[in-house]
């Protein structure tokens, strides 16, 4: 049987430069062929190929002369227009009780797969979104490129007192405030997630996604807003991390996870609107 290493068929991107895996499969099956198969993209898959060298260009001079505006740059900055008050449930304040040091919670942050049986409280999505929402004075704990934040938070409940279960909810970080959007067709969480080696998996509290919207910062940024969003999108999943942490929840971030199911259920279109980042979260 013929055994060759995965640099020697595939490419990513160009004949010119090759991924090594240090992997090895048999010709004769083709099954693990396929299945390394699937991960092979182009290199302008994101179109990050025809991204903008510099801001010097006509096409960056115009957007920030119209973002310099002051009536466009307060439209821009104004959050509150993007909320939806009229049926959000107002999320209690944040209860804060840890006496933990910054030290310790960054040791405390890891992955967790196994979950008690335990209903959340309103009080405990307030506590693991703290570090997403807009203080007082407009600031927020993470950075977004053009001041614009792209990227919201979406969950589907499972197991808090106070929400319905198996509903789709947003998270809207001006006002604290979660907003249902719909329900998801399944009954098991199980059916958008890879999450079968999980222990109890029905004490699940939540499954979240971060969900970015390109309109949001591309209008100024180009392609390059991909960029900005991905690196905001992490800076968001490890806040709320360090939140789960603090607060003794168990979260564990998720790769494997149904994408177009997923956009059914959140109303996205997986292009325009796409999912960065997922996670569950429990106690």
């Amino acid at each position: 049987m013929k055994v060759m290493e995965y640099k020697d068929i595939y490419d990513c991107g160009n004949k010119l430069n090759k991924l090594a895996f240090n992997r090895t499969f048999s010709l004769a099956t083709g099954s693990k062929e396929d299945y390394y198969n699937r991960f092979v993209r182009k290199t302008d898959y994101l179109e990050l190929n025809n991204v903008e060298n510099d801001f010097i260009g006509d096409k960056f001079v115009r957007s920030f002369e119209s973002y310099s505006n002051p009536q466009n740059q307060k439209f821009s900055m104004s959050f509150n227009l993007k909320e939806d008050l009229n049926r959000a449930i107002k999320l209690p304040k944040v209860y804060k009780s840890s006496n933990k040091n910054l030290e310790q919670i960054f040791f405390e942050r890891s992955s967790k797969r196994e979950f008690k049986n335990t209903i959340w409280s309103l009080q405990d999505v307030s506590n693991l979104f703290s570090g997403i929402r807009v203080f007082s004075n407009k600031h927020r704990s993470y950075a977004s490129g053009g001041g614009l934040y792209p990227i919201n938070l979406y969950f589907f409940a499972q197991k808090i007192r106070g929400l319905k279960k198996m509903a789709v909810y947003r998270y809207q970080p001006v006002t604290h405030t979660v907003l249902e959007i719909g329900e998801i067709h399944q009954n098991n969480l199980s059916a958008y997630a890879h999450i079968e080696n999980f222990v109890n998996l029905e004490n699940i509290s939540m499954m979240m996604f971060l969900v970015n919207n390109r309109n949001e910062n591309e209008f100024k940024y180009g392609n390059r807003g991909t960029i900005f969003s991905l690196v905001e999108a992490g800076e968001m999943i490890q806040t709320i991390a360090l939140c789960a942490a603090e607060y003794n929840y168990k979260m564990c971030q998720l790769g494997g996870y149904n994408i177009e199911k997923s956009n059914v259920e959140l109303k996205i279109d997986g292009v325009n609107t796409f999912i960065a980042a997922c996670a569950v979260v429990g106690s």
